[in-house]
């Protein structure tokens, strides 16, 4: 479908996922990971509703990341 609509992707596999922050520096990695783990082992998924998907593009400056919103799909199908 993206494809179609003029979209080219890499030979990368692809992972879906949902970046919840992004982190320049880091002094402890210790400590990150194993907040993370902590969280992964709290973390507990339920069904919900998708209205749209909305792709987009991340320029990470000196400053501040940028998101440009490349697509959306409104979701025409109950997804869960």
């Amino acid at each position: 479908m993206l494809q179609r609509k003029g979209l080219k992707f890499d030979s990368k596999s692809f992972r879906m996922h949902i970046t919840l922050c992004r982190i320049r520096n880091i002094k402890d990695k210790s400590g990150l990971n194993n907040f993370i783990k902590s969280c992964q082992a709290a973390f507990q998924t339920t069904d919900f509703h998708v209205e749209s998907i909305v792709l987009y593009k991340s320029s990470l400056t000196q400053q501040e990341p940028v998101y440009t919103r490349l697509h959306r799909e409104v979701c025409k199908h109950k997804v869960l």
